[in-house]
């Protein structure tokens, strides 16, 4: 891993519309039978949610690589001409494409880029029609993402050591015992012109439901035959998962394949693969921290125009929500990537440090850095790094709902936020 880590910042964003999928130089019957009710004749709407990435170095005189306000408002200036629309009608965009979610979030890559500053790339765009489906453009590429549910009962216990050993590893996990699982899967492909998709949405769910039947109300252990010769963990289980739906993708189209797959098994634990021999061992970790924006070199007045009430003298502060995501091979014998009590007692006495702190007051790493999030990424980075070394692959921090900062060796979306109900 010698690719070194950059900052990326998302915000939030929402907007209401209404469409229909439809080909004007198609006959209305022609588009009924290809959209079928998606093709409604006076439309049907959502309550969008966009997460709108981009990327840069860190400016050392104000601690950012954008102001989130900038960013802000150049989207919501792009965003006034769908929010309470009906797009095909009120825009121009759609009157030789269908106004697929790929294409609505690919117009909207092209109308967002050219108004960025010159340093700062559009890194990605993340549409969500509603919380289990989403297109993603990225760099380029278009993704869509599929998320189910699904219960499951197993025990975590490996097949190669003595029940002493298993106790030893994995405590009360090897009784019997359950969850609610939550699977988030995104597939690429080449965009078909014609239709505006990957793969026909219904094709799709239809697709990720054959799986998620497949596993769920079973016990994995007993009713499946994939953990007979292997611990039946997260990480073991997303692999599976992973293989299963490539195996169902490739009766679907030859042109979509399956990027990744994402098992959370508790809100704050999951595992991911991407089809190869690791996986990403993913935790989140939450603390409460208060800070203030300025930079002492600045003028009181020069500082609250920078960073408006964040400068506020007497400090504000957050409930940062931390992802940190270790990748490692896969253990065969136990099925597992990393220890989840030893990497929580490293990470924890990370987070500790910041905990319940002032940032630009109590922590001497901000003394002479500007105390954004942008700079505490880059400081608990490197406390993790000096615990987990090689296997520190992904750091991100959501400062707010609307706000995440992401520092790593690879731009993958930390999915689990609140989209909408």
């Amino acid at each position: 891993m010698t690719t070194e880590p950059r900052i990326w910042t998302t915000k939030r964003f929402e907007f209401c519309a209404s469409r229909q999928l439809w080909r004007t130089d198609w006959s209305p019957e022609h588009n009924q039978r290809v959209f079928g009710r998606l093709a409604s004749p006076h439309g049907y709407g959502s309550n969008f949610t966009l997460f709108v990435t981009v990327s840069g170095a860190i400016d050392p005189k104000t601690g950012m690589n954008i102001n989130v306000v900038d960013l802000k408002q150049t989207v919501n200036t792009v965003l006034e001409t769908f929010d309470h629309r009906h797009i095909n009608v009120e825009t121009p965009f759609f009157t030789e494409r269908p106004a697929t979610l790929e294409t609505i979030t690919t117009v909207l890559a092209d109308l967002i880029a050219p108004h960025l500053p010159a340093d700062i790339h559009l890194e990605r765009l993340r549409l969500y029609e509603d919380p289990h489906r989403f297109a993603e453009w990225f760099r380029g590429d278009i993704r869509v993402g599929r998320r189910t549910l699904f219960s499951a009962a197993h025990r975590t216990a490996s097949p190669h050591v003595s029940p002493e050993e298993n106790r030893a590893r994995f405590g009360i996990c090897t009784r019997t015992h359950g969850h609610n699982y939550t699977l988030n899967a995104t597939f690429g492909g080449t965009l078909n012109p014609t239709f505006g998709w990957l793969a026909h949405p219904n094709h799709l769910d239809t697709l990720v439901e054959t799986v998620r039947r497949e596993f769920d109300h079973c016990h994995l252990n007993d009713d499946l035959p994939y953990f007979r010769q292997q611990a039946a963990t997260t990480e073991t289980i997303v692999g599976v998962l992973f293989d299963r739906l490539r195996e169902e993708t490739a009766t679907l189209t030859p042109d979509l394949h399956v990027l990744r797959a994402e098992l959370a098994e508790l809100p704050d634990f999951r595992a991911a693969t991407e089809g190869e021999p690791w996986r990403d061992f993913i935790r989140e970790y939450t603390f409460s921290a208060a800070h203030r924006m300025a930079n002492p070199a600045l003028s009181d007045e020069e500082n609250r125009r920078l960073y408006g009430k964040c400068a506020n003298p007497h400090g504000h502060g957050h409930s940062y929500r931390v992802v940190l995501t270790l990748r490692a091979p896969l253990d065969e014998q136990w099925g597992i990537a990393a220890d989840l009590v030893e990497t929580d007692r490293a990470a924890h006495a990370v987070i500790e440090n910041v905990a319940f702190k002032r940032l630009d007051t109590d922590i001497a790493f901000f003394r002479h850095r500007v105390a954004t999030t942008e700079n505490l990424l880059t400081y608990l980075w490197a406390e993790f790094a000096r615990h987990f070394g090689e296997h520190l692959f992904h750091l991100a921090i959501w400062e707010t709902p609307n706000n995440l900062f992401e520092y790593g060796r690879a731009p993958f979306f930390m999915a689990h936020t609140k989209i909408s109900d």
